[in-house]
């Protein structure tokens, strides 16, 4: 029997002609496939494709960590992820809760019921993913997706044109410790007094036969204020 090879260089899917009339370098259907685009002689040539498995189920994930029995699904979005290859790491921005008026009008609305999430995922051991922060002082919206995200040794910077640019140390954050907007802004508020030098004496208190002995020792310390 005489065999029939076919290169696939055009790329095409075509579903319009039998499959004995279609011309070289077109296909009929193809399901998990990539056409091969090296140089070499097998140019052309169809390959499998890896496909997708569910790594992770965040809506469950965030339904177990909210332990309320009157919430017993999320409708969690993903409004921004980054990969840190070093570390096999992904970061996700996950919320329910969708300002659609913030399009439009420019005018941000604040939902104090709103469910939002940052949590780390590591590929390679694939364990449980870590939270990293939770609330709704994230103030996180659907609308307003996350495209700024860059990743500084251990801080995590990211913006989304709808609150003021953000950091977190993903390496302490543990979905408990920054719990407010304080600790997470880049903008610091400006010390509001000057430097304090303080001249501190320590003693030690003895007591003998009714009488009492002071030993000091002095040393110099600073105490900042901001």
């Amino acid at each position: 029997m005489a065999e029939v090879k076919n290169a696939f260089i055009k790329s095409k899917m075509n579903k319009d002609l039998d499959s004995r009339l279609l011309p070289s370098g077109e296909y009929r259907d193809g399901q998990n496939i990539q056409v091969s685009k090296s140089e070499g002689e097998d140019v052309g040539a169809l390959e499998n494709a890896l496909g997708n498995t569910l790594a992770v189920d965040f809506n469950q994930l965030a339904v177990t960590f909210l332990n309320d029995p009157s919430i017993t699904s999320l409708d969690l979005k993903s409004i921004g992820m980054h990969t840190d290859t070093a570390t096999s790491t992904v970061f996700v921005f996950l919320t329910d809760y969708n300002d659609q008026d913030y399009a439009s009008t420019g005018i941000s609305t604040y939902s104090p019921s709103a469910n939002n999430f940052i949590y780390a995922y590591n590929t390679t051991t694939k364990q449980n993913p870590t939270l990293l922060v939770y609330g709704s002082f994230l103030n996180f919206s659907q609308s307003s997706p996350i495209h700024g995200i860059n990743l500084l040794e251990t801080l995590l910077f990211w913006t989304d044109n709808r609150n003021q640019p953000r950091k977190i140390n993903w390496q302490i954050a543990d979905g408990v410790y920054y719990s407010t907007e304080d600790k997470m802004s880049v903008a610091k508020y400006n010390p509001y007094q000057p430097i304090y030098m303080y001249y501190m004496l320590v003693g030690l208190v003895l007591t003998l036969q009714c009488k009492t002995l002071f030993l000091l020792h002095s040393r110099m310390e600073r105490l900042i204020l901001f």
